[in-house]
């Protein structure tokens, strides 16, 4: 997993991403990260930046598209794609023999057209015919929309993504509420193709559906992740008041990232019961302490000596 460094007007975001990266909660929060990642890699002059770790990740190199399933994001990404296509099509059609038999066609068409209309009948009203333009047959090209229609939602999501993933430059795909039209069926087989895919495609997922994937939560308008846990590990490490154990720490950080997936809109609340026992709760109160994270905590059945304890980390944060 690496880190993403998402920078616009001062403000830092940072996200933990892999091959599959979730994004999970409420689109209005998401919404300014998908914005800015889209601004970036579609923007030369953009003022955005977006680093992978410590490095300027190369816009020229990337294309950001998205393919949304919420009416709170309209994406014509797709529509786009086509109608490059489209074009890339009606190139190679006219350097077809047929095509340039059409047009020779069409200038006979116009003369006879002419001739049969200097007939006496017709002669009162003249009819003309258009000479020849490319567009006439270019907008009579369209996809074959029958074969799309008996495609299932989710094979019409993969067929779209095989298609903009035509494109030569390193593709970077934004993902939108697929639940919205996916069964959890579905769900876990786009999850599992997207594991299983061997082209160099990245993923970000607008859900909350649990995918297999570098997870951030949004809590409090902060964004959550793992690495969130990580940074805290050698100061831990330091001051905690019981012997380290780094399965602890672990288990600690899994359930540091389930309360405030659980809790999300609300403030976490915990206590003794919460967890497994005493040396996990000393663990988990202190990484909330540690990373800032807001949560109202019931110190009912803690000695007073961790007490102590926590009141110390408490004033350090002041």
């Amino acid at each position: 997993m690496k880190e993403w460094h998402i920078t616009d007007s001062n403000q830092t975001d940072t996200l933990l991403t892999d091959k599959v990266t979730l994004l999970k909660g409420s689109l209005e929060k998401w919404n300014s990260i998908i914005e800015s990642l889209s601004m970036y890699f579609s923007n030369k002059s953009s003022k955005i930046e977006v680093k992978e770790n410590q490095t300027l990740l190369p816009k020229q190199d990337y294309q950001f598209y998205i393919l949304s399933f919420s009416e709170q994001m309209i994406s014509k990404d797709f529509d786009k794609v086509v109608t490059q296509i489209q074009t890339e099509f009606f190139g190679l059609l006219q350097l077809s023999p047929f095509y340039k038999q059409l047009v020779d066609s069409w200038e006979e068409l116009m003369e006879e057209v002419e001739l049969v209309s200097n007939d006496s009948h017709f002669s009162p009203l003249p009819f003309r015919l258009q000479p020849f333009n490319n567009d006439m047959v270019k907008k009579s090209l369209s996809i074959d929309s029958v074969n799309q229609n008996n495609l299932s939602t989710l094979n019409q999501l993969l067929l779209h993504l095989k298609v903009m993933e035509r494109v030569t430059k390193r593709k970077i795909f934004g993902l939108i509420y697929p639940e919205n039209q996916l069964t959890n069926s579905e769900l876990q087989q786009l999850d599992n193709h997207l594991q299983s895919t061997s082209n160099s495609s990245q993923y970000f997922i607008v859900s909350n559906y649990p995918f297999s994937a570098a997870q951030n939560i949004l809590y409090k308008n902060r964004i959550v992740n793992i690495h969130s846990c990580v940074l805290q590990k050698d100061k831990l490490q330091d001051i905690l008041p019981i012997n380290w154990e780094d399965h602890l720490f672990s288990q600690a950080c899994n359930w540091y990232i389930n309360l405030v997936d659980n809790f999300q809109e609300k403030t976490v609340i915990l206590s003794l019961p919460t967890v497994d026992n005493l040396e996990q709760f000393i663990y988990v109160y202190s990484l909330f302490l540690l990373t800032d994270t807001p949560v109202i905590v019931d110190l009912t059945g803690v000695p007073t000596s961790f007490l102590n304890y926590f009141d110390t980390l408490l004033t350090d944060k002041v």
